[in-house]
């Protein structure tokens, strides 16, 4: 149970179907109105229009009169929960409102101003409230998983960069040591396209080999680190192919490299080396 005012789902940009609170509705009402969420509704009347029907809560009843769209208070981790809203209005002891939700249009600092300043005049005992935006409340609510992934793609390139530099210097020491076999390729007439595509082909199977290990390795890591993520399955195709791509990519560019500077060395020095 969660009390709201009128215009309260308005403010939130929160979907409603069906009418909103307005200033008669009363807590404590011998029937009051209620708005229930989506989730409510599958939960407790099949999906079926509830609008206009009754149900009971505590001592008291309640007639439906909206329906709204599904949220979340507690953390954004919650799963989609059954909740119905009850007029603030009427409240005895706990004083008209316990937060007050403001849309401005305009600058948030003068309308923030502008509501201190309305609340000082109408009550200048009432402590002026905090005020925060709605943005900051979500970005503290998602800051861990934020800096997880932060983490995540800062030793994810990490472990990248070192991987290509071993991959590099490995086929870096075996071209130094096939540099007479380069040479003889280029002096009877082997083009810079056909060794390089040569040291392509030798390599292909190590790159594959290694993107078809890590894969269902990684697979298998987003399953553990499923209850970490939010917004994000563990087991993304998308994501999946775009990392092995790129794995790919800079393998091969590593490849490329130390093989594009074996096919600028002259042949006859090629021949010479020991």
């Amino acid at each position: 149970m969660i009390f709201a005012g009128p215009d309260y789902f308005r403010t939130l940009g929160i979907p409603l179907q069906g009418s909103d609170f307005g200033d008669d509705d009363r807590f404590g009402a011998p029937l009051g109105s209620v708005i229930i969420n989506s989730q409510f509704t599958r939960e407790f009347f099949g999906g079926a229009d509830p609008i206009g029907r009754e149900f009971a809560y505590g001592n008291r009843r309640a007639r439906i009169i909206g329906v709204s769209g599904n949220t979340k208070y507690r953390t954004m981790r919650d799963g989609l929960e059954p909740i119905f809203y009850v007029p603030v209005l009427g409240i005895k002891g706990y004083g008209p409102v316990a937060l007050l939700q403001i849309r401005s249009a305009g600058e948030v600092s003068k309308a923030a101003g502008q509501v201190q300043t309305l609340i000082r005049e109408m009550e200048p005992r009432i402590p002026l409230p905090r005020i925060s935006l709605m943005e900051s409340e979500i970005d503290e609510a998602l800051a861990r998983e934020r800096i997880l992934a932060f983490l995540s793609v800062v030793l994810g390139a990490i472990a990248m960069v070192l991987s290509a530099v071993g991959f590099y210097a490995v086929m870096w020491c075996s071209i130094v040591r096939r540099t007479r076999e380069t040479g003889i390729r280029m002096a009877i007439g082997a083009g810079r396209a056909q060794i390089l595509a040569q040291f392509l082909r030798e390599n292909a199977p190590t790159i594959l080999l290694g993107v078809g290990l890590g894969l269902p390795i990684a697979l298998a890591s987003g399953r553990l680190a499923a209850s970490l993520l939010y917004g994000l399955q563990p087991l993304d195709a998308r994501t999946a192919i775009a990392a092995s791509v790129l794995l790919v990519a800079v393998a091969v560019c590593a490849a490329l490299i130390p093989a594009f500077r074996a096919t600028r060395t002259d042949p006859a020095a090629a021949l010479r080396h020991e």
